[in-house]
This record gives structure tokens, C-alpha cells and sequence, in this order.
């Protein structure tokens, strides 16, 4: 899969914002549920990171982030908890985004 880029022209992988998860038997994501420490329900990957429903990093704001902590997309710039997907080969008039 190619890298793809940010807003604002940052390359990245998506394997740095996916969340590791095992998966069921009719292939959907076994999701974990735990509560943080305010006592609200979150959900998680297996290596501990915060996940929204679509299974990306998130931080706490709802901010997709990569393992290292680096907000990629902002909450406000998410459609459906997904964020755009502009790759290399994407055409589109800049002053339109």
C-alpha cells in the first residue's frame, strides 16, 4: 500500500494509525472494552493504544495520532471516524480541500 499524506503534506504509513486487533470468526475486529481512569468506557487495541470505532489510534480528544503519539487528523477533519485518503497519485484542486 502506498504512503499516504496529511492536510498538510505529511507522509505516513497506515499501519501507524491501525490499531492491532484479533478478529472473529466472521472476520469483524474483536474489539477490547476497559474503562479509563475516570471510570468511562473506551475501547482498545492490543497493545494498550486508544481506538475509535473504525479501529485508528486515537487520542483522548478523538484525534487520530500515530503509535508515537503525532495527531495526523484533527476530530473536526474525520467523516465517519475515517479520515481522507489523499495518496501520491490523488488529483484534486488544492484550493478545494
Amino acid at each position: 500500500m502506498p504512503k499516504l499524506y496529511t492536510y498538510s503534506g505529511q507522509r505516513f504509513d497506515i499501519h501507524e494509525v491501525m490499531g492491532v486487533f484479533d478478529r472473529k470468526q466472521d472476520g469483524t475486529l474483536d474489539f477490547i472494552t476497559t474503562q479509563d481512569e475516570h471510570g468511562r468506557d473506551v475501547v482498545i487495541d492490543k497493545g494498550g493504544n486508544l481506538v475509535n470505532p473504525n479501529g485508528y489510534i486515537v487520542n483522548e480528544r478523538g484525534d487520530i495520532c500515530s503509535r508515537v503519539g503525532h495527531v495526523l487528523f484533527t476530530k473536526d477533519q474525520l467523516r465517519n471516524n475515517e479520515f481522507p485518503k489523499f495518496f501520491p497519485f490523488t488529483r484534486f484542486n488544492l484550493r478545494s480541500v
